[in-house]
This record gives structure tokens, C-alpha cells and sequence, in this order.
């Protein structure tokens, strides 16, 4: 009787354990990186990829900890902060690798008689970059079931990171929305033979990465930008498949984090740096002679008369109010209107303020007619009736027009802006999303004909 009821437990018990083990079968960690296997990281390994990027970060890794530098004598020889400690800790004797313990030996003498320098190491920017974006567009989409939340990471094999590529997957799909071509993209991104550093003309001093090929740029993001891009993200790319005309969003097509290692003074300190790849707000084979960044607010937007005068510096509000009304066309000007409607209506949505249209004017009759190399393979819009751009009434020039900087959200910070600067000003360019875009719409129908 007591072996039958026994028996009985674990027949009962058997459906539960059986559960509990195809559960186990299944579940798959939440990312796909170097040593995890999930989904995306099985593709991978099929690919037969994963091996190369790892021995590639190991290099990375090798760089940036091996910081100190042991002489003794004439020889010179340099070991990572972990593997000095380790050494310098070792017993002197009694150890069976015959190689460890004569480095051992060589540390300790290192240590009483030599010297022991600590290195300084500069991460290489344009080498972790294409690395990183050769790494994460050659190794294909992953397929998950959330791809707004996929999340895409390059690390080494010793757990230090260098990139996270956010929602690989949805990201792809913009592109392919806005009709760009992957291979031009992946040689842009990977092929270039150095990402020049330049600093914005702007109020936020944010940076840029400089491409080989002008027709795409990498632009760094405040980490509170790169979330309001992730969570509008979803009504981001449906809102660029319905545009009847074509968006004029400026178009984000990657977002990632990079995390940058360097050594001082024999410390190892990390950067984090949020950075976004947008296409050329103008794809045109012509030259830009001017540029105007209108948001619809006066305050803080007066120039210099040295800023004015810098070639290629970027104009505000005022010089634009200088060749307003800018004459189109009664037909161009309602379908145009529309689209910054739409799409600024969906930026209010979002809870987005402070964007603005960037203008660039092409002059037919400007004497430095240096031709543009932003054209590249896109979907184009309703408004590019002429090497990319809106012939102007007249035919003296040619009118480029694209809405930026989509990635500010309306936030406490924002808010205490408005409140003191309210004091000092009688319209302040902060102000909440809905009032924004009232302001914003109500500039520019005063602004074409």
C-alpha cells in the first residue's frame, strides 16, 4: 500500500515537473549580446561573425587596461592593473607554470630594483565606431517580438561594454520606410576613414561626428532626448508611412549608446555617450548658400554682426523675417503648410517642443556655386519638384525646408525655464507642447505666399 500510494505522488507530480522543465527549455535571457544565445545571437554565430568582433573588442580590451609598463634592466614589459596586482600577490615560489612564476619573479624585482610606469590610454573614437556599426548591421535584424525594445550589445570577453545599439529591428524599418539604401548606409557608417568632431552652431553646444560621405551625419543626444526617441518611436515610424507628401521630420535612423574607456594617470575612466544617425536634412547635388533655423520666438535669438558675416553659420528668426513672405506659390504653399501641420501636430502628441524649420536657400546666381554631395538614395517628398528643393516665384533661387531638433520634451526643466525667464521676456521660446505648436503654426503662415 505504501509503494502504490508513493507511485500515486509522483504521477501527480509528474505534469508539474514537466512544466517546470519546458519552461526552463525555453526561456531565452531578455538581450541579445556577444555571450548570451538568444534568437538574434544564434543568427549570429551562423553567420559566422561572432568569433571575429570578439577577438576585435579583446584588442579593444588589451588597449585600454594594459596601462602599467615594468622595466627591469634593459627589459620592458607591460602588464593590465588585474594582472599586476595578481603577480605582485603571488607567492614567489611553488607555482607549477613555469611562466608565471618567472613573471612573478619579474614583477618583484620590477618592484625593488626597476620601475613600474603608469600609461595613459585615448580611447580611438573612428576605430570603436565603425567597428561597433560594422558589428551590429552586418550581423543581420533580430527577430524578436517587441522590436521597439530590442536591445543589441558589444562587449568583450571580460564583461566590459562599448555600444548598445537600441531597437535595432524598428530602427531598420524607418530606414526602409524612408527609402534608404543599406549598402550606400552600411559604407557610410563603416567605411569612412575618420568621424571628425565638430561642435553645433546651436544654443545646446552638442556635437556631430563628420562622415566621408556629407549625406549622413552621427549627432550626440542628452540621455533624456535618446528616451523621448525610444518612446515615441512607435507613432515615429507610423506617422512616416502615412504622410501623404512625405514627412519633414528630420530622419533618425540609428540610436545607440557608445561607451568610451580610457586610461589617466593609471585610472581606468568611463565616458557614456548617446548618439543618433540622421540622414542630410537637404539631399540635393546643389550648394546651400544660406540656412535658417526658425522656431517662431524671439528670445535669445539676435546674432552678432560677426556671426552674421561667418560663412556657413546658421541663421535665426530675425534674418529670416528679412526675405519673408517667401513666395511659392498659392498650391505649393497649402500642401506645405499641411505637411509642417501633420507633422508638427504629431510632435505635440508626443509631448515635444522647441523644434524648428530649417530653411536653406540656393541661389542660381551666387558666385561660389559649389555643388553639395548630399543627394542620396530616399523616398522624397511632395516638395522636392527641382534638384531636391521648391523653386522659389521668380526663379532667382531654390528653397530647401526640413523640420529638426524633434527630440525636446516638455519636462520640469522646461518649465522652471519658462517661469523665470518670463520675468525677463515678454515671449519666451519655452513654453508647453500645445501652446508651441499654436506659435509655431502661426509663424509660418505668415511666412510663405
Amino acid at each position: 500500500y505504501a509503494r502504490h500510494r508513493t507511485s500515486l505522488i509522483y504521477l501527480n507530480l509528474l505534469p508539474s515537473l514537466s512544466s517546470l522543465f519546458f519552461f526552463l527549455m525555453i526561456r531565452r535571457p531578455p538581450r541579445s549580446t556577444l555571450s548570451s544565445s538568444s534568437a538574434a545571437s544564434d543568427v549570429y554565430k551562423r553567420q559566422g561573425i561572432l568569433q571575429g568582433y570578439q577577438e576585435a573588442m579583446c584588442c579593444f580590451c588589451h588597449t585600454v587596461f594594459g596601462e602599467l609598463e615594468v622595466q627591469v634592466g634593459d627589459s620592458i614589459r607591460r602588464y593590465s592593473a588585474t594582472a599586476f596586482q595578481t603577480l605582485k600577490k603571488r607567492k614567489k615560489h611553488g607555482h607549477k607554470d613555469s611562466a608565471v612564476a618567472e613573471h612573478t619573479q619579474f614583477v618583484r624585482q620590477a618592484i625593488a630594483n626597476g620601475s613600474v610606469r603608469k600609461l595613459e590610454w585615448a580611447p580611438d573614437v573612428s576605430a570603436q565606431l565603425q567597428l561597433c556599426y560594422s558589428f551590429v548591421l552586418e550581423s543581420g535584424i533580430p527577430r524578436e517580438r517587441n522590436m521597439f525594445r530590442q536591445t543589441l550589445t558589444v562587449q568583450d570577453g571580460h564583461g566590459n561594454w562599448y555600444f548598445e545599439d537600441m531597437a535595432p529591428a524598428a530602427f531598420y524599418q524607418v530606414r526602409r520606410v524612408a527609402g534608404i539604401d543599406e549598402q550606400e548606409y552600411h559604407q557610410a557608417l563603416c567605411r569612412s576613414v575618420g568621424y571628425r568632431r565638430k561642435q553645433s552652431d546651436g544654443m545646446s553646444r552638442c556635437s556631430f561626428y563628420q562622415l566621408d560621405q556629407p549625406c549622413f551625419m552621427i549627432k550626440q543626444v542628452r540621455a533624456e532626448e535618446a528616451e523621448k526617441l525610444l518612446g515615441m518611436l512607435p507613432s515615429y515610424l507610423s506617422h512616416l508611412e502615412s504622410c501623404p507628401n512625405g514627412s519633414l521630420l528630420c530622419k533618425m535612423l540609428q540610436l545607440s549608446r557608445v561607451q568610451f574607456h580610457s586610461v589617466r594617470n593609471g585610472q581606468h575612466s568611463v565616458t557614456d555617450e548617446w548618439i543618433v544617425v540622421m540622414s542630410h536634412a537637404f539631399p540635393s547635388e546643389l550648394g546651400i548658400q544660406t540656412v535658417y533655423d526658425v522656431k517662431g520666438s524671439r528670445e535669445g535669438r539676435v546674432l552678432t554682426s560677426k556671426q552674421r558675416n561667418k560663412p556657413g553659420f546658421t541663421l535665426r528668426d530675425y534674418e529670416f523675417d528679412q526675405i519673408c513672405p517667401v513666395r511659392v506659390g498659392e498650391d505649393v504653399r497649402s500642401k506645405l503648410l499641411e505637411a509642417i501641420e501633420l507633422d508638427a501636430q504629431m510632435l505635440m502628441q508626443s509631448g515635444v517642443m522647441d523644434y524648428s524649420l530649417l530653411v536653406g536657400v540656393h541661389r542660381r546666381d551666387a558666385t561660389n556655386q559649389q555643388h553639395g554631395r548630399t543627394q542620396h538614395a530616399h523616398r522624397p517628398t511632395g516638395f522636392e519638384m527641382e534638384s531636391g528643393g521648391i523653386p522659389m516665384e521668380g526663379g532667382e533661387s531654390i528653397l530647401f525646408v526640413a523640420l529638426v531638433d524633434i527630440l525636446q520634451g516638455w519636462n520640469s526643466r522646461k518649465h522652471w525655464e519658462m517661469c523665470f525667464k518670463g520675468l525677463a521676456y515678454q515671449e519666451t521660446s519655452s513654453i508647453p507642447p500645445a501652446e508651441y505648436f499654436d506659435r509655431f503654426m502661426r509663424v509660418m503662415r505668415s511666412s510663405f505666399e
